[in-house]
């Protein structure tokens, strides 16, 4: 079992996701490789927070992969009556132990994100269930546990020792080096030389492992270039700036509360609070289609002049754009694929 811990913003989901995306993708042996994904999400309710779906959306991904783990189902399938079981907790965690059993040379690739999100209960016992697992693996079956989550005081017990630990944000200073190298040698900066050595050792100094962060900073010092602004202004503004990602947020959302209607930018102003306000006060992720529709009724009942335009006209011409373009790193679009299964289900915000 491998286990990334690292702070928000640090790169864990990104990792987590390049690591399901390139299983899914990659070529391999169909009959041996099995893939298994599942990410905890408190936005997204009590389901997406529960070790009970964990485990069967687990056993389920397995089942479909290869009918031949029904094995280690059956016997609480026979006892619980067939189709109409509900099936125990305590079996479900049995039957995934057992599937390292399984006689037949398999490789399971089990991937769980975001474990901090899960409910507080079992969540040791969970974590300690997927280290039982990974070394109880055969020389036939192999399962192999990608696991990621922001720092748990739990996970950090005596008697839970987990050997092959991450911390991802100590190994992100040389990648951060990178990346601000690269913004800072961009034409947009040529002209102030003097302010890029300066303006490195401050961004990786003060970013402590927190790759969103440096991309906030990097966005916001361009904008302020742009303004033709001497070195000493852009380097006491990089100052000024919040050091903290939660602070950065709270500083990113006033700017949109202080914008008036004789802003220039107004209008993605306006229609990124009303994407916000979709996002925040529905019970469920919503759907980009949804979103498209719901902006082009409400962009109606704001015109001057409803009965000029139509809802057509109203109606966004890339949604996916104008989310990332009105609310940058506040709303996340979700495409979630079914790994090995083909097809796919809607983009949802979250």
């Amino acid at each position: 079992m491998l286990f990334i811990e690292g702070k928000p913003g640090s790169g864990k989901s990104t990792l987590v996701r390049y690591f399901r995306d390139s299983f899914c993708s990659c070529p391999r042996d169909l009959d041996q490789d099995i893939v298994a994904v599942f990410f905890y999400s408190h936005r997204h309710g009590e389901l997406e927070r529960s070790h009970y779906n964990m485990l069967r959306s687990l056993l389920y991904d397995i089942l479909v992969a290869d009918e031949s783990f029904f094995i280690h189902f059956q016997t609480a399938f026979r006892c619980g009556g067939g189709r109409n079981i509900s099936w125990p907790y305590e079996d479900l965690k049995d039957i995934l132990l057992a599937c390292t059993n399984h006689p037949l040379k398999r490789k399971l690739f089990l991937i769980i994100d975001a474990m901090d999100e899960s409910h507080e209960k079992d969540r040791r016992d969970i974590v300690f269930l997927m280290q039982t697992i990974s070394n109880a693996s055969n020389t036939e079956c192999v399962v192999k546990i990608f696991l990621a989550s922001r720092p748990i005081n739990d996970l950090h017990h005596d008697h839970l020792v987990i050997y092959n630990r991450i911390l991802l944000q100590e190994k992100n200073t040389e990648d951060i080096e990178k990346y601000t190298d690269t913004f800072l040698g961009s034409r947009v900066f040529c002209r102030a030389q003097a302010f890029k050595k300066q303006a490195k050792d401050y961004i990786v100094q003060c970013a402590d492992g927190v790759f969103l962060w440096v991309s906030l900073i990097r966005d916001d010092l361009v904008r302020y270039v742009n303004q033709g602004r001497s070195v000493n202004q852009l380097m006491a503004f990089l100052k000024g700036l919040p050091k903290k990602l939660w602070s950065y947020y709270v500083r990113m959302l006033d700017a949109m509360h202080r914008q008036s209607n004789a802003d220039p930018d107004y209008i993605i102003i306006r229609d990124g609070r009303r994407i916000l306000q979709f996002c925040l006060f529905s019970h469920r992720p919503v759907q980009l289609a949804e979103l498209e529709h719901a902006l082009a009724i409400s962009g109606q009942s704001l015109d001057p002049e409803p009965d000029v335009l139509s809802w057509e006209d109203e109606r966004p011409t890339d949604i996916s754009k104008l989310v990332t373009q009105y609310t940058g790193y506040f709303v996340n679009i979700k495409y979630r694929l079914a790994c090995g299964l083909g097809g796919g289900f809607p983009a949802t915000l979250s």
